[in-house]
């Protein structure tokens, strides 16, 4: 069941990668791409399903391999 903010209490929120400096000076910008391939596709209603997969009982490390493997197609 999806809660429903009806107030508009809640702010959105939204995943984001934090990266130090330290780190993209010592991997380059390929981790700037790794991580931009990442969160393109992952979205909302992606979220929502991986957390559904975790709350019926498989592990969060399956259902981020899974999703890893194959993510949903962006949809623009």
């Amino acid at each position: 069941m999806q809660l429903i903010d009806d107030r508009r209490l809640q702010p959105a929120e939204n995943v984001v990668a934090v990266l130090r400096p330290e780190v993209l000076t010592r991997f380059g910008p390929g981790v700037t791409r790794a991580l931009d391939a990442v969160s393109a596709p992952l979205t909302t209603a992606a979220l929502r399903t991986a957390n559904a997969e975790v709350q019926a009982g498989r592990s969060i490390a399956d259902v981020a391999a899974s999703w890893v493997a194959a993510p949903p197609t962006r949809q623009t």
